[in-house]
């Protein structure tokens, strides 16, 4: 029996690339934004709403790749798809908005590991491509899934907080023996413990002790960000330090969540 089991591999993007990847940001929420404005003029004008192929047609980009280009658009519309879907139960239901800046997003035709990097091309007229490396534990992971055959379906970079990340989403199949379906398991669900299995022979309780304590942390932080820089001027140098500094460690803890949560 083959299931799909997708992997998810995130790792801090080099600085040097930073300021790049701010005009490479302003220039996908172009994108969006330019598919959005063409897409609802051609329906004005028409009264036909508009194929994906007329705007990736007529909305292009001179730095990003082409594959960037059409995953950004894919994107949109899949956001028009659901606001046509919602305006048939909710005549207000509002429509997709223009973006200053959207993550970068690469299909995996464009996306290219060697020697422990990943490799993000850019458009043929800049001929720049971002060259990622991974620390040593996500590159021998990585490698790990690679010669079992699986393979990097996205790249995609995005700012969180402080920092730009990249995430890849790596596709595997494998085989499995097939389920038992002459056994059942019994799942209590509680309200403090997530849940108790058992299965005629076996208990096994996840408390989600950790998880809680992540979010209690998480929330105790964000309090003391806000004691803390309310003795403060707004604006000065040591609002900003304390501000900077909070945000790091509410971003980290943050990313404990969701790791665990995965």
């Amino acid at each position: 029996m083959q299931i799909t089991r997708f992997h998810i591999i995130t790792q801090k993007i080099p600085t040097k690339y930073y300021p790049l990847l701010k005009k490479l940001r302003l220039e996908a929420g172009k994108i969006w934004s330019d598919s959005l404005n063409l897409f609802f003029e051609l329906f004005k004008q028409t009264g036909k709403i508009p194929k994906k192929s007329q705007i990736q047609k007529l909305v292009k980009s001179p730095l990003s790749h082409s594959q960037t280009t059409q995953a950004i658009q894919d994107r949109f519309f899949g956001a028009l798809k659901s606001y046509f879907k919602n305006r048939k139960l909710n005549p207000n239901a509002k429509p997709p908005k223009p973006r200053k800046f959207y993550n970068l997003i690469w299909k995996n035709q464009a996306i290219r590991y060697k020697n422990g990097k990943v490799l993000l091309p850019l458009s043929r007229k800049s001929g720049i491509a971002l060259s990622i490396p991974l620390r040593k534990r996500k590159r021998e992971y990585l490698e790990d899934l690679l010669s079992s055959g699986a393979q990097i379906r996205q790249a995609e970079i995005v700012f969180k907080g402080f920092e730009y990340r990249l995430i890849l989403l790596v596709k595997e199949t494998v085989e499995i023996n097939p389920p038992d379906r002459n056994k059942v398991v019994a799942l209590d669900l509680g309200e403090i413990h997530p849940f108790v299995s058992f299965d005629g022979e076996e208990v096994l309780i996840w408390n989600g002790r950790l998880l809680r304590s992540y979010k209690q942390l998480r929330l105790k932080l964000i309090v003391l960000k806000q004691k803390l820089l309310a003795k403060k001027q707004k604006g000065s140098r040591r609002w900003e330090r304390v501000k900077r500094s909070l945000d790091r460690q509410i971003v980290k803890v943050k990313r404990k969540i969701e790791d665990l949560e995965h």
